[in-house]
């Protein structure tokens, strides 16, 4: 959540971070896309709501703030099996890195993220 409040870039500028974005018809995902632009972010076609898992918690592309070029890789390398354990691992990792504070800062949040589930 951080990112998206903090980290919306112009668009061409370098760094930019992509969002997926689904949908059953190509004329929604189009709509879609041109609001996550507006809000400083790339959208990026992730297909259809079929294959929307491939974005769900504990995904490669899940609170990772991936740039356009790397957010395609990381949906296709998603493992729906794998989804529940890196759940439970995130959880325990979150706990021991985090201990008592109330909300880790959005660089910790990121760091860790790629870690587990790239």
């Amino acid at each position: 959540m951080v990112s998206f409040e903090t980290k919306g870039r112009p668009k061409g500028e370098p760094g930019r971070i992509a969002l997926p974005v689904s949908g059953d018809r190509a004329r929604d995902r189009e709509v879609a896309m041109a609001l996550v632009d507006d809000t400083g972010f790339d959208g990026f076609d992730a297909g259809t709501l079929a294959q929307s898992w491939r974005q769900q918690p504990r995904s490669p592309v899940y609170i990772t703030d991936l740039t356009y070029d790397e957010i395609g890789p990381a949906l296709a390398s998603a493992e729906r099996d794998r989804l529940p354990r890196r759940r439970d691992l995130s959880a325990q990792v979150f706990a021991e890195r985090v201990g008592e504070r109330a909300s880790p800062d959005a660089e910790t949040v990121v760091r860790i993220a790629r870690a587990l589930f790239m």
